[in-house]
């Protein structure tokens, strides 16, 4: 028997779903253990690496959730001014814009049955992440067989950066579970196709645009998804015409409330506030500018559908760009082992016509997935989501490797722990070894700082270069510091007081040509901000320029100030003296009215 034959004979063995009573109980004591490790490994890794919350995202997700928790709904207390000019109109100028609801719900049911807490967070993410798990495992199961979904299982869960992204505390692991369950779907649709179940089809198509929906209601963006989607149901078994309207139906009733509310608070269904991540981030609007600017035309939903062709360079370069990124974080998270078997499977054709399937609507959506993240300017690590399918086709391709070997089988597991040492091996040191915070990226004394004006009690509405490390940390209702005076009388007439302004580590992030930055950096703009005529005198003293030069030196400096974008709004702040408990490098800012 040829090795063809070896693996056509493998698999019109997988997908069976039926057990025989005497071996049933060996399969769940095998199931059991593996998932008791993983779910021990999970704690561990995260013992030994989370420090606290430090992401932005994470740290955002965080005060909402408090906000919810706290009952004051759906809000939160991090203003970004592109948002507070959309809610000018508003009863709730505060009102939640960027994020999709399930998650930061499920951290405020976390935290009612616990106190508000770092940790918190990020266990809602690891009981989403050993969901997903289970979803691998039943995926490889439906498709293939249990082993396949075990060993899936068991690559996801030992890898590094799949641990890594789930201490986060963002919703991605969600994602990933809502992700592999609307795959289950598709596949047991597929099954109930061929089979002419016409009800169990119906059943699993309403099942897949559940899924559907709770994506979207995850993240906005991911209602993307519903489009390759429902083309599969428009093409797949002899009932698509009654599938294809039950899974529209679905889709459309279940997701209508939240679109509808998308609409009524920034004007633009479906994508939300979402939609101008299209814009953010790219060379038209570099950083964060535009969530920091309350420019009106920026707001307009023709921006949106013109910015590709009046910007086209900006956006080619955003998508290549972003796409870079991605494709590397994709190799990072699949690692080596799920990796080389996945590129070698995505040219195989399986004889299971229902692994087939799965894989063609994967390939459509996988495209789909990356344009969604490398265009609307989500993280790069958003990608995990596509790790627990690539997981099982990888798995499923070395399984069937290795029965057409015919190999003995302690050479067999010999092959299968090299793979799980392949997929798992960058969290070995996690295990053993605690692992030291990024101190680059966690602006730590940002939180120092933040904490210890929660620890005094103090409630401020302030600007801040970091607000959702203010908001989560201090409790403040924070806005991010505009870019221009015009910003700041467009949130003065919402009736945020201009009177704190507290700058960061995070200033030095920004571009130089602000004043920002260059408050930040330059204590002689600080010192020029508190008292020009002993600033100046200062810089004549430091540069030896001739005294009768003074004037021109001062026109130069006044002209320099107005040549920054916020001139004006700062007049009347004065730096204040340093907090000898705040980290050196927080500056302090304040207007008596």
């Amino acid at each position: 028997m040829g090795v063809g034959d070896a693996i056509g004979n493998r698999q019109a063995s997988l997908g069976g779903l039926t057990w025989q009573p005497r071996v049933l109980w060996k399969q769940v004591a095998i199931v059991f253990a593996v998932f008791t490790v993983l779910a021990g490994v999970s704690a561990v890794y995260y013992k030994h690496t989370f420090d606290s919350l430090w992401e932005r995202e994470s740290l955002d997700v965080a005060q909402i959730a408090r906000c919810i928790a706290e009952g004051e709904g759906f809000t939160t207390l991090f203003l970004r001014p592109f948002n507070a000019a959309l809610l000018a109109a508003s009863d709730v100028p505060n009102l939640e814009l960027n994020h999709g609801p399930l998650y930061p719900y499920a951290v405020a049911m976390a935290f009612k049955l616990r106190s508000p807490a770092d940790q918190v967070v990020a266990w809602v993410s690891l009981v989403f992440l050993l969901a997903t798990l289970v979803a691998v495992y039943f995926l490889g199961k439906v498709i293939f067989d249990w082993r396949t979904g075990l060993l899936a299982a068991s690559a996801v869960g030992l890898s590094a950066p799949i641990l890594k992204i789930a201490t986060l505390g963002q919703a991605w692991t969600m994602a990933s579970f809502f992700f592999t369950t609307l795959l289950i779907f598709v596949a047991l649709h597929h099954r109930a196709a061929m089979a002419e179940r016409a009800l169990a089809g119906a059943i699993y198509t309403a099942g897949a645009a559940v899924c559907c929906v709770l994506l979207y209601m995850t993240h906005h963006l991911f209602i993307l998804f519903a489009v390759p989607t429902a083309v599969y149901f428009a093409i797949a078994g002899s009932w698509r015409k009654v599938h294809l309207p039950v899974f529209l139906t679905v889709l459309v009733v279940l997701a209508a409330p939240w679109a509808y509310r998308n609409y009524l608070t920034t004007g633009v269904p479906i994508l939300g506030v979402n939609a101008w991540d299209l814009l953010a981030r790219s060379n038209a609007f570099p950083g964060d500018v535009l969530y920091r600017s309350t420019t009106e035309d920026t707001r307009s939903a023709a921006t949106l559908l013109l910015f590709p062709i009046e910007n086209f360079s900006a956006f080619a370069r955003k998508l290549v760009g972003g796409s870079s990124d991605i494709a590397t974080e994709l190799i990072k998270v699949m690692g080596i082992g799920i990796a080389g078997f996945l590129i070698v499977s995505t040219l195989y054709r399986f004889r299971d016509a229902t692994a087939n399937a799965v894989r063609g609507l994967v390939y459509a959506l996988l495209p789909c997935g990356v344009i969604i993240i490398a265009l609307y300017s989500l993280e790069p690590h958003a990608v995990a989501i596509f790790a627990p399918v690539g997981a099982v086709y990888a798995a499923a391709y070395l399984l069937l490797l290795l029965e057409a070997k015919k190999l003995h089988q302690f050479y067999k597991r010999v092959l299968i722990g090299c793979f799980l040492f392949l997929a798992g091996y960058r969290t070995i040191p996690a295990i053993f070894w605690q692992v030291p915070v990024d101190e680059e990226n966690t602006n730590r004394p940002a939180h120092v700082y933040f904490s210890n004006v929660a620890s005094r009690g103090m409630r401020l509405a302030l600007y801040t270069d970091a607000p959702w490390i203010a908001a989560w940390r201090a409790r403040c209702w924070a806005a991010w510091v505009p870019i221009s005076d015009a910003d700041f009388d467009a949130l003065d007439a919402l009736g945020f007081p201009r009177r704190v302004i507290v700058l960061t580590p995070e200033s030095n992030k920004l571009p130089q040509d602000e004043i920002w930055y260059v408050l930040h950096r330059v204590r002689t703009w600080r010192e020029y901000l508190a008292d020009p005529n002993a600033a100046l005198k200062h810089i004549l003293e430091v540069a030896q320029v001739n005294p009768n030069d003074a004037p021109a030196v001062q026109r130069y400096i006044q002209r320099l100030k107005r040549e920054f974008a916020v001139s004006a709004a700062l007049e009347g702040f004065k730096p204040q003296p340093q907090d000898p408990l705040s980290p050196d490098d927080i500056q302090i800012f304040t207007r008596d009215e």
